[in-house]
């Protein structure tokens, strides 16, 4: 019937409670926000030519992040990096990761590549060192990477001159470190780094059985006007070979010919020659 109420009908569903979603692990880089510091250039004396400046100029494509320090230090100038990566390392470990040795392929090949012409050998009292980390899951994953470029001034304020030591006093001669959270994707793997350390070692070993063969055959074929390192072959007998020695060339005892056993000759090249001593 037309304007007949209809019976009204609920309906309940059954809701299973949400599972509470598992909490991502922490970045690495999250260190680089508990470490202080600042992101201004003026702490670092507003320059990007200092060695400091340096990863942020030439590889800020590869960084999550950085902060500068000014401090006034007189003892320890390494404070602040050992602090930060006691800060980097805590967040390795909560990330599951652990850090490569400090002696191992990955750290040393991502110091090379990023420091490896920024830190200079040590040139007066103030001077500039560097440090990194690196912190992987394995083998096979990197989780992060860790800078740090100090400023040392450290002897300058300590055990300069009367003249400096007053001028820092006065005006101040601040440590500056600069801390930099390297993305993981742009440091290689140990796996890769031994992968192509093995395939480098078996080239090697290639070419240099490659150059025996040569070598081998080269004595065996050697004959009248054979061109060696030393010179030209100008007469065998069995196993002992004479040789002509360039008129360029200068010999230990002026000799313009010597004789050689065979097996001490080599292809001409830039073998070295004993010239029959």
């Amino acid at each position: 019937m037309i304007g007949a109420r209809l019976p009204v009908i609920s309906v309940v569903f059954a809701t299973m409670p949400l599972a509470a979603a598992a909490p991502n692990p922490p970045a690495v880089s999250d260190f680089i926000s508990k470490i202080g510091g600042d992101t201004s250039l003026k702490t670092m004396g507003g320059t990007m030519t200092w060695p400091q400046a340096q990863p942020l100029v030439r590889n800020k494509h590869e960084l999550l992040g950085y902060r500068f320090f000014a401090e006034n230090i007189s003892s320890n100038a390494m404070a602040t990096t050992e602090r930060s990566r006691q800060a980097f390392a805590t967040a390795c470990v909560s990330a599951g990761g652990t850090l490569e040795a400090d002696e191992g392929v990955v750290t040393k090949e991502f110091y090379k590549r990023v420091l490896g012409d920024v830190i200079g050998p040590r040139v007066g009292k103030d001077y500039w060192r560097g440090h990194v980390a690196v912190c992987a899951a394995g083998p096979n994953r990197v989780l992060g990477g860790f800078v740090a470029v100090v400023h040392d001034t450290t002897d300058v304020v300590s055990k300069g001159d009367i003249g400096s030591r007053f001028l820092s006093k006065v005006f101040g001669l601040p440590t500056n470190t600069a801390i930099y959270a390297f993305r993981p994707n742009q440091i290689e793997t140990r796996a890769a780094l031994e992968t192509a350390s093995a395939k480098r070692v078996a080239l090697v070993a290639a070419e240099q059985a490659n150059e025996s063969a040569r070598t081998e055959v080269f004595r065996k074929d050697m004959a009248v006007g054979s061109e060696t390192s030393c010179g030209t072959v100008i007469q065998l007998r069995g196993p002992m070979v004479e040789i002509a020695v360039p008129a360029y060339r200068s010999t230990p005892t002026g000799q313009s010919t010597f004789w050689s056993k065979r097996e001490r000759l080599y292809p001409a090249g830039p073998a070295l020659c004993s010239y029959g001593l």
